[in-house]
């Protein structure tokens, strides 16, 4: 049901009944594709792809598979609401510190000094790296420990 509701989310346009045939194939389509790579014996790919074809073959199954599945895509509206919510973005992300776009430079990388930090997110979106270094990883904690304006030290 996770991997349906999630596969859904970019079929949020479609009409329910469509979106939701749409997903079972899309998840079987995904699940076919890399199903070959995965050598356990009783892995979930497998029993879900039985499970979907199990499903064609029993409309009792199907009908309530659907129907848990339309009360589950509220929730995927609603998070998909919230994440990509211009409104609720610029809200979570705003600082008070950035002007103009500029974000954090002067914050600079491996520079230990008390530049603030208003927003952690902000912040973060803008230090964050694939795989860093021991170094920058206790930089960035450091950064927020220490220079977040207000201080999480100081809370009450």
């Amino acid at each position: 049901m996770r991997t349906l509701c999630a596969v859904s989310s970019v079929l949020l346009r479609e009409s329910p009944e469509r979106r939701f045939q749409a997903a079972l194939q899309n998840t079987g389509a995904i699940l076919k594709k890399i199903a070959p790579e995965i050598d356990l014996p009783t892995h979930y790919v497998g029993k879900v792809l039985e499970y979907i074809e199990r499903m064609q073959r029993d409309s009792a199954l199907m009908g309530r598979v659907q129907k848990q599945y339309f009360v589950r895509m509220r929730l995927v509206r609603l998070v998909r609401i919230f994440l990509f919510s211009d409104k609720l973005s610029a809200k979570l992300f705003h600082d008070p510190h950035i002007g103009g776009g500029e974000g954090y430079k002067l914050k600079k990388p491996l520079i230990y000094d008390s530049h603030p930090v208003g927003n952690a997110l902000t912040f973060l979106r803008g230090h964050l790296k694939q795989n860093p270094s021991e170094a920058e990883s206790m930089w960035v904690l450091h950064a927020l420990a220490f220079d977040s304006s207000p201080s999480p030290l100081a809370a009450s």
